[in-house]
């Protein structure tokens, strides 16, 4: 994004946006396809297996705008409601920004 912020829509300042990183980085690659990321989403889905839509990393800039609500699930091309999201900050957060607590998941 080369505009400056006070040029942008309020979905261009809130951040920006790169997806399927997993095709460019093999840490990334690790992650995403991680046994315990599948093994949650398993359990909290009520499945036996998943697969993958898409990766996206979500770049906060600094003075960026704030992120509108919304519902992802509404614009995936996908026939099923068995659907989730991982929320994984790549850098330390505290609990007055909002990460989710920690949560114990089984395998599947």
């Amino acid at each position: 994004m080369h505009l400056p912020m006070e040029e942008r829509d309020t979905y261009s300042r809130a951040f920006l946006q790169v997806m399927n990183l997993w095709r460019a980085d093999d840490t990334v690659r690790a992650l995403v396809f991680s046994k315990r990321l599948a093994a949650i989403a398993c359990q909290l889905m009520e499945v036996d297996g998943v697969r993958i839509y898409h990766d996206q990393a979500l770049y906060k800039e600094p003075s960026g705008g704030f992120t509108p609500w919304h519902a992802d699930q509404y614009y995936w091309p996908l026939a099923t409601d068995k659907t989730i999201t991982a929320w994984i900050p790549l850098q330390a957060t505290p609990l007055s920004m909002g990460p989710p607590n920690s949560v114990q998941v089984a395998t599947c």
